[in-house]
C-alpha cells in the first residue's frame, strides 16, 4: 500500500476459486445472531414444504463464505482480496454491499467463491478511497448463486495527503 490508498495495481485481478461446504449449523448461528426465524432456515422439512431441496441460507450467508473462504486462502499462503487491494484495517470501513440472487445456497451445498477487484475511485476531494469488488458463489450443477457488490473505503487519516 502507498500511504493509505488501495493499491491500483490489484485492478482486475482476482482471487479463487475456493470451495466450502454449507453447513446447516452455521446457516442457524447466522439467523440467530440476525434475528431471522423463518423455519427454512433451521428446519430442513419445512424447507422441503416450501419447495427447497435443503435448508436455505439466507442471501447474507455469502460474507460466511466469504470469511471461511479467505481463512482458506491464508492458510494456504495465498493473499485474500484485502490484501491485494492493500486494506489497512485502522482506515477501512464498509462502503455497501449489494446481492443478486439466482438460486438459493442451501445446507450440503459444496459452493465456489471467486472474487474480482473491479475499480478505485477517490470522493470527497480525496478523502475517501473507494475499492469495488465483485464475489460471485456457484455450485456445480446450478451454476451461479449470488453475486455480491461491495465496496471498501479507506477515510483519509488526519494530516495524511
Amino acid at each position: 500500500m502507498t500511504g493509505w490508498h488501495f493499491r491500483r495495481d490489484a485492478l482486475g485481478r482476482e482471487v479463487g476459486p475456493y470451495s466450502w461446504t454449507i453447513e446447516a449449523c452455521r446457516i442457524a448461528a447466522l439467523c440467530e445472531a440476525i434475528g431471522e426465524s423463518s423455519e427454512i432456515h433451521f428446519d430442513e422439512e419445512a424447507a422441503r414444504r416450501a419447495g427447497y431441496a435443503g435448508i436455505v441460507a439466507p442471501p447474507t450467508f455469502a460474507h460466511v463464505i466469504d470469511e471461511e473462504t479467505a481463512r482458506q486462502a491464508r492458510k494456504q499462503g495465498n493473499p485474500t482480496v484485502l490484501d491485494l487491494i492493500g486494506a489497512d484495517l485502522r482506515y477501512i470501513v464498509h462502503g455497501s454491499e449489494t446481492y443478486d440472487l439466482f438460486a438459493p445456497m442451501l445446507s450440503g451445498d459444496t459452493v465456489t467463491i471467486r472474487h474480482r477487484i473491479d475499480g478505485f475511485e477517490l470522493k470527497k476531494g480525496g478523502a475517501l478511497d473507494l475499492a469495488r469488488v465483485t464475489s460471485r458463489i456457484g455450485h456445480p450443477e446450478r451454476g451461479l448463486l449470488t453475486s455480491v457488490s461491495r465496496i471498501y473505503i479507506h477515510v483519509r487519516p488526519e494530516g495524511a495527503a
